[in-house]
């Protein structure tokens, strides 16, 4: 009843007072097999479900890591469910269950103690959600891994978060005061810290403690931070060439490093698999980083298939127009976003771009067109304009074979081996606000 009277209680036992407008649902759909759906078990689901547990928990943002899920409530407290931290066990978990899934489910019915060669000293106190209810468990393992339902650490209930990121197997949280915590794999550097060692608990490097940060972004295992006075800088697997920070001469930077092509007035950053885009006050859009696929709209031959190490400005690489004719400097930019290998840019008319990797229609090109180097025009409210859904776009989200557009009226999907748009509709009489992908499962924030 509390929950339509527009009150929900914390998780912490605490109550918080909500909107109407901030009563929500989570769905999830895909793999179950690292328990990342939050549904309280390892089982698949070809079509969406709801996450029981947060019925009743008013949340802002969801994100996806290779094998696990995230939630961020609306009092800025951080709620996690499936196998986190631990890449290499993901993909294993990954591979059984493609090859050898009736081993993989009876290992999963093991009791926990019997995975003892995955079990890490060090204690944690988790605070279970079951039924609106608070639950407090102390664990003596590796992050309790097997958890298929969300939870809280107490560890991070001191803080009050604004800005969640998940890479593979790695959280960059944002605090409301911009303080930034890191944890879990940092195999490349990519938590920032000056080491390649993992953390186990919320970590603020020395390094960001006189900025206020104001977002992270996690790529695979690359990380871009942008602080609030439009610096941005980059940590992890950068690829390409060897850094004054690095210990070993390598491509890995394993202290925050400025990008300093960039200029010092960016207000929008996102990463892919291994590259970036970052948006000036400007309106100006610059890419960095892999560009295997096409994803930095590279003009050049020699730039198609390698990494680019210097960002640079879209407008100053292709001379090029977008598939209507209309010229790409007549639009001004209001977001950009990456995929895992691809690039997006929505434009303040409504207009959206997209290029890079289309293997599965992701970009609403034929799937015969595999990569695209330049900007192709996907959605348009012009009628006389060549794309494949014609109305004006409010927002985007893009994994890696798929993209999620949303419009005024409606939400489409566009991937999975066809280039048409097809309704996406988690929930009958539900508004889809935010969707995560990860490595075989999908996260949809909606609100009713």
């Amino acid at each position: 009843r509390d929950r339509y009277m527009g009150i929900t209680r914390n998780t912490l036992g605490g109550m918080f007072v909500v909107s109407r407008r901030w009563i929500t649902t989570v769905m999830t759909r895909g793999s179950g097999c690292h328990g990342a759906l939050g549904i309280g078990t390892y089982q698949n689901s070809p079509s969406f479900v709801c996450v029981e547990d947060l019925r009743q928990v008013a949340i802002k943002q969801v994100d996806c890591g290779w094998g696990f899920s995230a939630a961020l409530t609306s009092n800025g407290q951080l709620l996690m469910w499936g196998w986190p931290l631990d890449l290499r066990t993901s993909i294993l978990v990954s591979s059984l269950e493609k090859r050898y899934p009736y081993i993989l489910r009876s290992l999963q019915r093991l009791p926990f103690d019997s995975w003892v060669n995955l079990k890490i000293a060090g204690d944690h106190t988790q605070t279970h959600i079951h039924n609106g209810k608070t639950e407090f468990t102390n664990t003596h393992c590796f992050w309790n891994i097997l958890e298929t339902t969300p939870y809280a650490w107490e560890e991070t209930n001191d803080f009050v978060f604004k800005q969640i990121s998940c890479g593979s197997a790695s959280i960059c949280a944002v605090t409301e005061d911009g303080r930034l915590l890191v944890w879990g794999e940092n195999g490349q550097g990519q938590l920032g810290l000056g080491d390649r060692a993992r953390r186990f608990h919320p970590t603020a490097g020395t390094f960001f403690q006189d900025m206020r940060v104001a977002k992270a972004a996690c790529g695979y295992q690359y990380t871009a931070v942008l602080t609030e006075d439009g610096k941005v800088f980059e940590m992890g697997k950068t690829n390409v060439r060897p850094h004054r920070n690095s210990p070993d001469g390598t491509d890995l930077v394993t202290k925050p490093r400025l990008v300093p092509e960039l200029p010092d007035n960016i207000i929008q950053i996102d990463t892919g698999f291994a590259h970036g885009v970052a948006l000036t006050a400007n309106k100006e859009v610059y890419t960095w980083g892999r560009n295997l696929f096409g994803q930095l709209s590279r003009e050049a031959e020699h730039s198609k298939f390698a990494w680019e190490a210097a960002p640079d400005k879209l407008k100053t690489m292709w001379r090029a127009t977008a598939v209507s004719g209309e010229e790409w400097s007549g639009e001004k930019v209001h977001k950009v976003m990456c995929g895992q290998q691809q690039t997006l840019v929505l434009t303040e008319s409504g207009n959206l771009y997209g290029w890079g990797l289309n293997r599965s229609g992701q970009l609403g090109a034929p799937t015969a067109q595999q990569t695209l180097l330049k900007p192709f025009l996907i959605a348009s409210s012009n009628k006389n304009l060549e794309c494949s859904i014609h109305e004006a776009v409010v927002d985007v989200f893009c994994g890696y074979e798929h993209t999620i557009i949303l419009t005024e009226s409606s939400t489409y999907v566009l991937g999975g081996n066809d280039s048409l748009p097809k309704p996406f509709v988690p929930l009958e009489g539900s508004r889809v606000k935010e969707v995560a992908f990860g490595s075989k499962h999908i996260v949809a924030l909606l609100h009713t």
